[in-house]
């Protein structure tokens, strides 16, 4: 990189054109950028690279001791020091500091000629490179100063009022964008806390449930060790556990085996037969079978009683019931995996409207900025794509938002069913007709039809959210040359078939169970825009019209959605 001449002070920003690339260039810098810490780096080196400094940092103030901290530096290539080096001598530099000091407090951008009394260590660390001066202007963030940006340069002359509000106005995207990321990372913290004292709240019922199961009386027993083990003994509570009379039980000689659930009674079998060759005592839960049907889940302790010879002779078995622990699991089970399927619902929630929203608020926030600060200056074909890109922004948006507030309503069953009388081919065929004409040549769509539709009574409401959907999806997937969508309809009396057929991306067998689902995406479709709710709706409207779906995919090949519904 060459440094500047003595006499010219930021020569990027020498005019209008200038200033406006590089503000452009830190916008798109920070409309790629998935990080705060990122977004720092990307913007620090692409004023310090235009703007020819010696070096260039960041300082950020801690949210609660307002400390301020270098959070990223950068380097001319032509300096003979490591960046974290540099990070460390510029915080020991107290006109650097000062200066950045100097903005937190309140104060605007800051300029300063250095000589070599308060700077001494800059012809040493930066090579030679004639540091002069510094400038820094703020960043900021809700009408609240965060941090600084700092840059060391070889003149000493002082860069006028239009460079200087350049450098500001960035600034405040940075800070701004820092905001706007840092909301989200708090708002995932939030989350994660939720779910952390859900899981408590699950744990300490868990626990109830343990303390109240171990209240209940137990069912003990006694089997006699011989040829062939016997039942002697079994406690009165059988009677209120399995409907049966003790005696019952010891005079029945299969009483056992037909008690024990038959998917359980060979394991439970090994095992109590196991006693006397491998262990003393085992723990083992399985299920019983009462006299009316029920079942019961037990904790069995049985332990082997041996004689003065150290023979086998009994084994000795208590039995507590834990049906209602099993239950409460069960139920423990079923909530954390709907808690997760939750926290993971709304992060995907997040993560879509942190893209579908953020990106075009920007887009839209820097356009407007530069219309209305250059207005006429602008070029007719940039102002006019400017206005364009507000009009796009806009209108992806309302139709996320319209998105989110149908599948609110799909779900809270407030979608109005309102079947009529229709003629369904001729629909269809208006259908495609509309859908052509906005995607042009980009794809052919073939409709064709069999049978008698004609009594066809339908709401063309939901019938429109399904068909434009799935036609829709079948267009935008299909990335292959000259390519083609086949739209049927097959009425068969009583319900009408519809298939929509693409040879497109395909559907990765990993994402295809979870195709319905609010926000998720396949793996294979990040290149394409969508939010991840346009089969979920189709689901929805299917559902509220009593009809059912299957679809077939291969990836790379295509994939075939079938929906069937009523005719009437």
């Amino acid at each position: 990189m060459t440094t500047p001449q003595p006499d010219v002070v930021l020569p990027c920003l020498a005019n209008s054109q200038g200033r406006l690339q590089l503000y452009e260039a830190a916008l798109d810098a920070l409309a790629e950028a998935q990080t705060v810490e990122r977004g720092y780096a990307e913007v620090l080196r692409i004023i310090s690279k235009n703007i020819g400094a010696v070096a260039g940092a960041v300082w950020i103030a801690d949210e609660q001791t307002r400390k301020l901290d270098i959070e990223h530096a950068w380097l001319n290539a032509d300096a003979a020091i490591e960046p974290s080096v540099a990070a460390r001598l510029w915080l020991a530099c107290t006109p650097a500091l000062n200066t950045a000091r100097a903005i937190q407090d309140g104060g605007g951008a800051q300029w300063r000629v250095l000589s070599s009394h308060d700077n001494p260590f800059a012809a040493v660390t930066f090579g030679g490179s004639g540091v002069r001066a510094i400038v820094a202007v703020p960043v900021r963030a809700r009408q609240t100063t965060i941090g600084a940006l700092e840059f060391l340069l070889a003149s000493p002359q002082e860069p006028d009022a239009e460079s200087v509000e350049c450098l500001e106005r960035i600034g405040r995207q940075l800070g701004a964008f820092a905001a706007d990321r840092s909301a989200y990372e708090i708002q995932h913290a939030m989350l994660q806390e939720r779910l952390r004292q859900t899981s408590a709240q699950l744990r300490e019922g868990h626990m109830r449930y343990q303390a109240l199961v171990e209240e209940i009386p137990v069912l003990t027993y006694t089997f006699i060790r011989e040829s062939a083990d016997r039942l002697v003994y079994i406690s009165p509570q059988v009677t209120d556990w399995l409907g049966y009379k003790p005696e019952e039980c010891t005079s029945e000689p299969d009483w056992w085996d037909k008690v024990v659930h038959p998917e359980d009674a060979a394991r439970v079998a090994e095992i109590l037969r196991g006693l006397a060759q491998e262990n003393t005592h085992v723990h083992l839960e399985h299920r019983l079978v009462s006299l009316n049907g029920d079942i019961l889940w037990v904790h069995n302790h049985a332990s082997l009683v041996r004689d003065w010879h150290g023979e086998a002779s009994y084994v000795q078995g208590a039995m507590t019931d834990v049906t209602e622990l099993k239950q409460a699991d069960e139920n423990i089970r079923a909530a954390l995996a709907k808690e997760h399927e939750l926290n993971e619902l709304k992060n995907r929630f997040i993560s879509m409207v942190s893209h579908e929203f953020r990106t075009p608020l920007s887009i839209i926030l820097s356009s407007a900025e530069l219309i209305e600060r250059y207005g006429e200056r602008l070029p007719t074909d940039k102002r006019k794509r400017y206005i364009q890109q507000i009009r796009t922004c806009t209108t992806n948006m309302a139709d996320v938002l319209q998105d989110i507030l149908l599948l609110g309503r799909y779900d809270s069953g407030k979608t109005d069913f309102t079947p009529h009388p229709m003629g369904l081919v001729q629909y269809c065929r208006d259908l495609v007709d509309q859908i052509q004409m906005v995607t042009g040549d980009r794809c052919k769509l073939v409709f064709s039809h069999r049978g008698d539709c004609a009594d066809a009574c339908m709401d063309d409401k939901l019938l429109q959210h399904i068909l434009t959907n799935l036609l829709s999806n079948a267009i935008k997937y299909s990335t292959q040359p000259d390519p083609s969508v086949e739209f049927t309809l097959d009425c068969d009396g009583s319900q009408a078939i519809f298939q929509i057929i693409d040879h497109g991306i395909g559907i990765p067998p990993s994402d295809q169970g979870r195709i319905f689902d609010p926000f998720h995406r396949a793996g294979n479709t990040a290149s394409v825009m969508g939010t991840g709710l346009g089969l979920t709706i189709v689901q929805r409207a299917i559902q509220t019209h009593g009809g059912s779906s299957s679809f077939v995919s291969e990836l790379g090949q295509g994939t075939t959605f079938t929906v069937v519904l009523p005719l009437r």
